[in-house]
């Protein structure tokens, strides 16, 4: 009898995969207004280029810190405990800090606290993710992406609702709601999957058969990362850039497509089984083909269909990126190779926002 998905877990990963959303979105919604309310404008464009350097080196350097804790039997939870703590920590001194009248330390203090809030988001991603390798059967996993990319995804395509609430809430309660929202999904997901990281960690490392492949295994991972990132580039930063989509602006075209990605993946999710790396490369094909579409031509009617391809593209390779890589790595490297995917599928969207 076919073993029942943990929902527990994935509804715990799932929530706080949408903590980190909301997270993100109060950032790009009040990073503005707190450099200018502190006079701290020139740091834009240093911020930028330090965003998009974390989220592609954060998460691999913090597997693999996490796989070696693995391998010499440490606790695997400890990078993502201190991921999380010093991310809730760092929203409640932000909250704290913007109330302070102004002064020459808190314009020292505030950048270097962004800083550290923009690691800390990124620490405990790789290790948690890489979990989901061990809530289900190989040919389940593409399910479980599915959900937690609809729980992600749907996130990001409410953002003009989040931002209204972040809005009507102000500055300070949005930081402590930030803390209390990732503090308290990061918590509840360390205590709902350390049984089963216990179960899989007694189990000898030989039990795993990672599959054979040419060449090296991270290569082929970095590889599926930045594809998949061309599918997340385009939706997230190119499309919003483009002004308008008929009467349509882009911003509001790409949380539509968001949302059509969100869907598609958990309907894919719930057919996909085998053929995983086939499903992958159609999913990449679809992205190629849907960007050349939306960006080498001026007409709506193409751009719109270039942009549905990229979305059903998007969710074909996010539900099965994972689970492929899961494939060819062993017991001791699924942390950092989790972290080189989600690093690498930061690269394009890193590009395009310096470039924007």
């Amino acid at each position: 009898m076919e073993r029942q998905l943990p929902w527990k877990q994935i509804i715990s990963l799932g929530s706080l995969n949408v903590a980190l959303g909301i997270s993100w979105i109060a950032y790009h919604e009040y990073q503005p207004h707190l450099l200018e309310s502190f006079g701290l404008t020139d740091m834009a464009r240093l911020l930028i280029w330090m965003k998009a350097i974390v989220l592609v080196l954060i998460p691999p350097l913090a597997g693999l810190i996490a796989d070696r804790m693995f391998r010499k039997g440490g606790n695997f939870f400890l990078v993502f405990a201190i991921g999380i703590a010093v991310t809730a920590m760092i929203f409640m001194v932000v909250a704290t800090l913007i109330t302070i009248p102004q002064s020459p330390w808190i314009l020292t203090v505030l950048p270097i606290m962004i800083a550290f809030w923009l690691i800390s988001m990124n620490i405990f991603i790789s290790p948690a993710n890489s979990l989901i390798e061990r809530f289900a059967s190989q040919d389940r996993l593409p399910l479980i992406m599915g959900i937690l990319i609809l729980a992600t995804d749907l996130s990001y395509a409410l953002e003009p609702l989040i931002v209204g609430l972040v809005n009507f809430l102000g500055p300070t309660l949005t930081f402590i709601t930030g803390g209390v929202l990732v503090g308290g999904s990061g918590y509840w997901f360390l205590k709902s999957s350390s049984a089963q990281v216990e179960e899989k960690s007694s189990m000898s490392m030989e039990e795993r058969n990672p599959k054979e492949g040419s060449g090296n295994p991270y290569l082929f991972i970095m590889g599926m990362g930045i594809a998949l990132g061309l599918g997340k580039g385009l939706l997230m930063e190119y499309i919003p850039m483009q002004g308008m989509y008929g009467s349509i602006s882009g911003s509001v075209f790409s949380f539509l497509m968001l949302g059509l990605s969100a869907i598609g993946a958990l309907i894919l999710g719930l057919r996909v089984h085998s053929n995983q790396q086939r499903v992958f490369t159609i999913g990449l094909a679809l992205m190629i083909v849907g960007g050349a579409l939306l960006v080498n031509t001026t007409q709506m009617a193409v751009q719109i269909t270039g942009a549905v391809l990229i979305a059903f593209g998007f969710s074909a390779s996010g539900i099965t990126g994972l689970p492929l890589a899961f494939q060819r790595l062993k017991e001791n490297q699924l942390i950092l190779g989790t972290g080189l995917l989600l690093g690498c599928s930061e690269i394009i969207s890193g590009i395009l926002e310096i470039l924007g």
